[in-house]
């Protein structure tokens, strides 16, 4: 009987250390899923704070060699993609005044305006078949590492609203949008804007049904504003009231004082409390653009457009990423490969595991970009020949 316990426990501890031989992670080279060929994903401790140390990418094998049934996978040239790069190119050539700086430097990769505007050059000619050469042959590949510093990205969306407004205030329109006060040394919390501290400056670009439609345009930048008789007018983004949560804590206590009913505030020991949870104030302006307008100066494209954190990817950049597909109703279908141009910022867009993907105007656009929520991996294109 002793010899079929110590038979089994040798079997037991013999399954254990295959196991753990099996899962344990390492160094090794990883294995891309949808054919691409393996690729060596250094795995570092936490991100630095100074960007130009922190090895944020890692260069990759060519990643365009996907198996025979996975063809329809690939990034392919459209007509959609080749405008958004003539805007790309635009936005290059207002950034040239930065051509001798390096946007971001590491032992592994520098990324200069001269490599930026190559790889859309390149890419341009590979979309409209001025070049024969295939995607692995015109750029070298370095993988984001994302947060969690293991390729990981996650996709969000946001897009363009429309809102129905009027040009005067009547009964059903009751809510100013704003433009930016210039000539207060202080610009009013958000609480205090909405009990009407710009009220009757002149101001007012149209009036909504809502505050929370305005609330929407805010939230994703700028939007459309649709009047009564029909006509649409593009408000773009007209800056902000620079405040943030950390001046919205006060200690003190409200107290009634004599008989006159008038309140009196002393300072007491007691914890803080929150007196405006969203101080910031988004404000916007006219604009004679009949498209969206990213922080790069250029129309953005639906679908092909990114928000990104322009300290790790800088405005210009041609990237190619795993984009999760999904449904109707925001279920996960699959991955497929995209290329992405990074065109726009935003406030919510920070460090190298967050994009914001463009994805158009109106109803439909919002619906996807509600449902849009889910992981992928990226890749910065870098012109082989140009080191």
């Amino acid at each position: 009987m002793k010899k079929h316990y110590l038979l089994l426990t040798i079997i037991g501890i013999t399954l254990l250390l295959v196991q753990i031989t099996i899962y344990m992670p390492t160094n090794d080279n990883i294995t891309v899923k949808q054919g691409f060929k393996k690729e060596n994903i250094n795995r570092v401790g936490k991100a630095q704070p100074n960007y130009t140390l922190t090895k944020l990418y890692s260069k990759s094998t060519p990643l365009f060699s996907p198996l025979e049934d996975n063809k329809s996978l690939l990034p392919m040239p459209n007509t959609e993609l080749g405008d958004a790069l003539t805007n790309q190119s635009k936005l290059l050539k207002i950034r040239e005044n930065e051509k001798k700086g390096n946007f971001y430097s590491d032992n592994q990769l520098d990324i200069t305006y001269d490599k930026l505007n190559k790889s859309v050059e390149l890419l341009s000619n590979w979309n409209n078949g001025t070049s024969s050469k295939r995607l692995e042959d015109l750029f070298d590949t370095y993988i984001l590492k994302g947060r969690n510093r293991k390729g990981n990205v996650k996709f969000t969306g946001y897009f363009s609203p429309i809102i129905e407004v009027s040009k005067t205030q009547t009964t059903d329109f009751q809510h100013p949008i704003y433009a930016r006060p210039d000539d207060l040394e202080v610009i009013p919390t958000r609480s205090e804007i909405l009990n009407g501290a710009l009220k009757g400056q002149g101001l007012e670009l149209a009036w909504a049904k809502s505050s929370k439609d305005i609330r929407n345009m805010q939230l994703q930048g700028s939007g459309y504003a649709k009047y009564s008789d029909g006509s649409v007018e593009y408000l773009a983004y007209g800056g902000n009231n620079a405040r943030t949560r950390k001046n919205t804590y006060r200690a003190e206590k409200v107290s009634m004082s004599g008989n006159s009913g008038k309140k009196s505030k002393e300072n007491t020991n007691v914890s803080p409390k929150p007196q405006n949870v969203r101080p910031g104030y988004t404000f916007f302006e006219r604009s004679q653009k009949s498209k969206p307008m990213g922080a790069g100066s250029v129309h953005l494209t639906p679908e092909i457009s990114v928000a990104v954190d322009s300290r790790l990817i800088p405005l210009g950049a041609c990237l190619l990423a795993e984009f999760p597909v999904i449904d109707e109703k925001g279920r996960l279908l699959h991955h497929e490969y995209k290329i992405i141009l990074a065109q726009d910022t935003g406030g919510a867009i920070k460090g190298a595991g967050h994009l914001d993907f463009y994805t158009g105007i109106g109803i439909a656009a919002e619906h996807k970009a509600r449902y849009m929520s889910h992981y992928g991996r990226v890749w910065i294109l870098m012109p082989k020949d140009l080191k």
